[in-house]
Formats: structure tokens, C-alpha cells, sequence
């Protein structure tokens, strides 16, 4: 009854998302926003809906700790196992726009994610200066591109666009609710610690949306949809999630992130800017690289 909770959230998850990403592209395109930005925005901030719903059911639980693993255990899978895949499948180009603006913001809200919550709280204040820096950062990244134009006859309409977009929402509150309850009880069943249940079945769950919108990128060669997707998707979380679930009362979290878990987050997006200042291009080596490293951060986890 557990994994049946799980895998039903998951599913839920997962179809909720992808509408949500499909009817929240056609509605940056008819606003005729480029395609780095519609990743950077649009798509990321539409697949990390489940983390966002997750994290929100959660918060009203009380459950702290998954909240964090959620968020933490996303981040992390981001860079290692799916920018790690997609980089497998092709090598991508990264653009120097997302080099100087998007990049340095990765790093910052990694270590803003392990200072602020080493504390062991994340008051509805804190949470709102981590919202007024995302709307900073997207206000700029819609201010810094020109407009596209888009085709009039193949514009997509707006009443579709809006109703998947409805549809998706009722679709990720669902999956939510049972993802996160059933998430819970198996933490108590097998005796673990809740974070522990957030950075890895809950954490990977809900970053399904990524991986298969990524992979479906890389196959195609498009870089900028996949740097976009994961770099926003990480300021996303980081920003907007703790940012919502802070209004609803403060986040107390009973582990310390200065372990292998924080640090491995700071580690990541330090060796991501690294690789990427290397001829701006991510190479299959450094796919490779990233991937170990996220098999490394899981042996820590199980250890």
C-alpha cells in the first residue's frame, strides 16, 4: 500500500508535469519569448511543479526534513544524473549569457541553501528575500533578450494553453498529497530519517519532469533547453520553493546540510561552472565525470 501511494504520486508527478511544461511553452511562445528564456523560466519553473507541490504538502504536514531533502536531493540529480545523461547522449554548447548570468546564480543559491539552513530554520522572512531574489533574477532574464516572432498561423491558442495549465496544477496537487504520505509512513515503516526519504525516492521522483524533458533535448541537440531547463529548475527550487514554503510557517529542519550532502551540492555546481569555462562546451567525459560523482554522492548517503 506504500509504494502503490508512491508510485501513484510519482505517476501523477510526472503526467501533471509534462502538461504543465507543454501547456507553459505555448503560452511563452505566443508571448514570443526566446527559447533560452523560455527554458531558463517557463519550463523550469513548469518542472519543478512537483517539487514545488510536493514541498507545499509537506510544509502542512509539518514535515521539514523532506521539504529540505526534497529540494537538496532534486538540486543535486539535477547536475549529476541528468545534466550527466544528457551530456552522455550529446555534448552540448553552453552559452556565454547563461556562463556570466545564470551560472554564478547557481553557485550562490547553493551555498545560500547550506548557510541558511545550517541554522535549522527558514523563517517567513528569509523566505521572502529568497522570492524577492527570484523575482530580481527573472525580471533580468526577461529584461536581457529581444523578442522572437512567432508565425501568427502557427501560434498556439490560448484557452488550450490555459486549460492544460489548470489541469496540470490539479494533476501535481494530487500527486502530491500522495507522494508525500506515502513517503512519509515508508520513512517511519523502514525507521530512516525523513530527509533521507527526500533526497532519494522523493528527490528523484520528482525530478522525472527534467530528466525526460533533457533527454528528449539532448537528443534533438538542443543545448540551450537543457542548460536552461536544469539551471533554472536549481534557482527555482532553492528560490521559489523554500521561498513559498517559509509563508506557511517556519521550516525547522533537524539535520545539519554541512555534511556530505550540502557540500556535495556547493561541489557539483562549482565543478559544473568549471567544466563550462573550459571552451564552453560540456564534453562526454565531463558527463562521465558528473555522473560519478552523483554515484559517489549516493554511496555517502547509503554509508
Amino acid at each position: 500500500m506504500i509504494w502503490m501511494k508512491i508510485v501513484a504520486g510519482l505517476a501523477l508527478l510526472y503526467g501533471g508535469g509534462e502538461v504543465l511544461v507543454g501547456g507553459s511553452t505555448s503560452l511563452a511562445r505566443r508571448l514570443g519569448l526566446s527559447p533560452l528564456v523560455v527554458s531558463l523560466t517557463v519550463v523550469a519553473f513548469g518542472t519543478s511543479a512537483p517539487e514545488l507541490a510536493a514541498a507545499l504538502s509537506a510544509t502542512l504536514r509539518g514535515s521539514g526534513d523532506l521539504v529540505m531533502g526534497n529540494v537538496l536531493g532534486s538540486n543535486v540529480a539535477n547536475v549529476g544524473l541528468i545534466l550527466g545523461l544528457a551530456v552522455l547522449l550529446r555534448p552540448i554548447a553552453v552559452d556565454r549569457r547563461a556562463f556570466r548570468r545564470d551560472l554564478p546564480l547557481l553557485v550562490l543559491t547553493s551555498l545560500i541553501l547550506v548557510a541558511l539552513l545550517s541554522f535549522g530554520e527558514i523563517t517567513p522572512l528569509i523566505g521572502l528575500l529568497l522570492l524577492a531574489l527570484l523575482g530580481t533574477y527573472t525580471l533580468f532574464t526577461l529584461k536581457g533578450t529581444e523578442p522572437v516572432a512567432v508565425d501568427a498561423t502557427t501560434r498556439p491558442g490560448l484557452l488550450p494553453a490555459l486549460a492544460a495549465v489548470a489541469g496540470a496544477v490539479a494533476l501535481l496537487a494530487l500527486g502530491a498529497d500522495l507522494l508525500v504520505d506515502g513517503a512519509v509512513t515508508l520513512a517511519r515503516h523502514l525507521g530512516v530519517g525523513e530527509h533521507l526519504i527526500g533526497l532519494t525516492v522523493v528527490a528523484l521522483g520528482t525530478s522525472l519532469p527534467e530528466l525526460s524533458s533533457c533527454l528528449v533535448a539532448a537528443r534533438r541537440g538542443d543545448s540551450d533547453f537543457i542548460l536552461g531547463n536544469l539551471l533554472g529548475s536549481n534557482i527555482f527550487n532553492v528560490l521559489a520553493i523554500l521561498g513559498v514554503s517559509a509563508q506557511l510557517g517556519p521550516l525547522k529542519l533537524s539535520w545539519n546540510l554541512f555534511g556530505p550532502e550540502g557540500l556535495g551540492l556547493v561541489a557539483l555546481s562549482l565543478l559544473l561552472v568549471l567544466f563550462s569555462f573550459t571552451g564552453f562546451r560540456l564534453a562526454r567525459r565531463e558527463g562521465a565525470c558528473l555522473l560519478a560523482c552523483y554515484g559517489g554522492y549516493l554511496a555517502l548517503l547509503a554509508a
